[in-house]
């Protein structure tokens, strides 16, 4: 059930629904959860500035259930980062990345929450 949410000041053009499949599948298959679980939003064209600069950059927040720990953060980082490069030019300085641990009874789904 990971919710990923990218703020980046890269322009629709490149960070569209072609890259947000790519990151969707990278963590399917990564976190080992089903693609039709993950969603992910991409708000493009921000007025972000990252260092003093408004070069390409992000934040990223991705919220689940499970699946977070030191080891698969700091894994899941690498590949995102790579991807981000790949796709969107950015460099991995310019990325930030919360990885945010939801409680079941925190998450509403067909009008109960995940805990029911």
């Amino acid at each position: 059930m990971p919710v990923i949410t990218i703020d980046t000041n890269v322009d629709r053009s490149i960070a569209n629904k072609n890259f947000q499949e790519k990151l969707t599948n990278l963590m399917a298959k990564f976190y080992n959860f089903p693609a039709m679980y993950i969603t992910v939003t991409v708000h493009n064209n921000k007025n972000l500035i990252f260092g003093g600069t408004d070069d390409p950059a992000a934040f990223m927040e991705m919220k689940s259930i499970s699946g977070f720990g030191e080891a698969e953060n700091k894994a899941a980082s690498k590949m995102i980062c790579e991807l981000f490069k790949s796709e969107l030019g950015i460099e991995p300085n310019r990325i930030y990345i919360y990885f945010n641990v939801v409680q079941l009874q925190d998450v509403g789904v067909e009008g109960g929450t995940l805990a029911n």
